[in-house]
């Protein structure tokens, strides 16, 4: 019975210990858009200047790509494909997952979410490969 006792015992300290931690670590790692001052800017390497970067190694990849999509888009990864175009609305790239639209970019927007009602980790993963491109786009450093 006293067996029993230590092990509940332990059991709800070790309990009460996970909750602390999730909660100091929630604390403590409060995501960066929440951090901004500015709420419109919501991706953490976004702005115009760099869109242009990432614009221009976009339109400079597609014509140096020597393999494209089927759709001919740029490859990004096994599954990404990325499009960069213009319209009366401005310039913007546009990232498909598996053939499907994933998410645009737009030069005044920023990251745009195609599907508004995901989880927050979607919108962290499209604000990733933004910032992917963006480096590979800075260490190319074209003109």
């Amino acid at each position: 019975m006293k067996i029993l006792l230590y092990i509940f015992g332990l059991g709800a300290f070790m309990y009460l210990f996970l909750l602390i931690y999730q909660g100091l670590t929630n604390f403590v790692n409060v995501p960066e858009h929440d951090k901004d001052m500015n709420p419109e800017n919501n991706s953490t390497c976004f702005s115009e200047e760099n869109f242009e970067i990432a614009y221009k190694y976009t339109q400079w990849r597609y014509k140096t790509a020597k393999k494209r999509s089927p759709q001919r888009r740029i490859i990004i990864s096994k599954e990404i494909d990325l499009e960069a175009g213009e319209d009366e609305q401005g310039k913007y790239l546009k990232f498909y997952k598996n053939n499907e639209l994933y998410f645009k970019v737009d030069a005044k927007k920023g990251v745009i979410p195609i599907f508004k009602l995901q989880k927050q980790s979607y919108v962290q993963h499209c604000e990733k490969l933004f910032c992917d491109l963006l480096e590979r786009a800075k260490f190319k450093n074209l003109p």
